[in-house]
């Protein structure tokens, strides 16, 4: 008795049992590094329409202008941050500010922080010039110029920082004093005038 020999189909080049084994490993792996950069960042509420995220470090990004944009602080966490009338729209009237300080303030490390803070923010965010001095051009800063609230115009106002035991931000003639009790307040000031020069906030 003959029996006819069955001819197998060749196994496919692309969709051999070995590819297909490659393949599924490989989709495993792209799905758990999927996982882990999707659980690196959280979404949080929105404010005003715009979208804001945390990573891991608990970093705050906002979306603005198609960027994301890094704060410290989720606009909800400033909204009771008292601000005065006009302070935001003197800002964005202004392409050159004056940024002072008093070079003997308790907190003088917070403060002279800030004020480069700002200078950078300013400069790199807003393209607007600071041009930094001090109230008492003495002792270490005698490099720098005397600046106070007299020296504020309209279009050139005067930042002044100063620690105090509440977080304010006031604006009187043009002079604009930003008050914060620490290092950590001064930083939610920085990030509150920021959200309103970028109209997340008013």
């Amino acid at each position: 008795m003959r029996f006819n020999k069955i001819n197998k189909k060749p196994e496919s080049k692309i969709f051999n049992k070995k590819n297909v084994i490659g393949l599924i490993i490989v989709f495993v792996m792209v799905s758990s590094l999927l996982a882990v950069w999707q659980g690196s960042s959280t979404s949080l509420d929105n404010y005003n329409d715009f979208r804001f995220k945390a990573d891991s470090n608990n970093q705050i990004f906002g979306k603005i202008n198609d960027k994301w944009i890094q704060f410290n602080y989720h606009p909800t966490s400033l909204d009771k941050i008292n601000v005065s009338d006009y302070v935001i729209p003197t800002l964005k009237n202004s392409k050159m500010v004056y940024i002072t300080f008093e070079p003997t303030d308790k907190n003088i490390k917070d403060v002279e922080l800030m004020r480069f803070q700002i200078r950078d923010s300013f400069m790199n965010e807003f393209n607007m010039y600071p041009y930094v001095g001090v109230t008492n051009n003495t002792g270490n800063y005698q490099a720098l110029p005397f600046i106070d609230c007299n020296n504020a115009t309209q279009f050139v106002p005067v930042i002044y920082i100063k620690s105090y035991n509440e977080t304010l931000i006031l604006n009187e003639n043009n002079c604009i004093y930003l008050y914060a009790s620490d290092g950590f307040e001064f930083n939610a000031i920085l990030d509150r005038i920021r959200y309103g020069l970028y109209d997340v906030m008013n």
